[in-house]
């Protein structure tokens, strides 16, 4: 069973089917919260989910981009900020993902952030990372020891 969470819901708990890659209806009870396995979010409309089928560092981090999986140990992800205007010229600001694996795009997409970051920070522990799964992947994907250590007993 592979317990994964919506990346920015907190108390959104899914089951993440590894033979259909497909995810299921929110979970009412979820006894094991703890034990979760992986993060899922929507980036320009794109399901990603991040997870470790097994809490052992040894497990390989998979990374699935729509029904597309990936070892996350191979990747390097980059993501800035860019602006748009709209054809009424109202200025916007994007994120935008680039997604590599052995120097080749495998994935590239503009998206919105979804979160907002508070202006003031109570507590010092938020990040912008919070905020934004693609930086939260850039983040991860850049500290190897962070990567192999994530999702897992340890």
């Amino acid at each position: 069973m592979t317990i994964i969470r919506n990346y920015y819901k907190h108390a959104d708990f899914r089951f993440l089917d590894l033979l259909t890659q497909t995810i299921s209806f929110p979970l009412e009870d979820v006894s094991e919260r703890s034990k979760i396995h992986g993060f899922f979010a929507y980036l320009g409309g794109i399901q990603f989910v991040l997870y470790r089928q097994q809490r052992l560092t040894q497990a390989p981090l998979i990374l699935l981009i729509g029904n597309t999986k990936y070892n996350f140990n191979e990747l390097n992800v980059l993501t800035n900020t860019i602006s748009r205007t709209t054809l009424q010229s109202e200025f916007f600001l994007l994120r935008h993902i680039q997604i590599y694996c052995d120097n080749k795009i495998i994935f590239e997409k503009d998206y919105d952030e979804i979160g907002q970051m508070f202006e003031w920070d109570p507590t010092t522990f938020i990040e912008a990372e919070d905020f934004d799964f693609g930086l939260f992947l850039e983040n991860i994907s850049k500290n190897k020891e962070r990567c192999r250590r994530l999702f897992t007993n340890s």
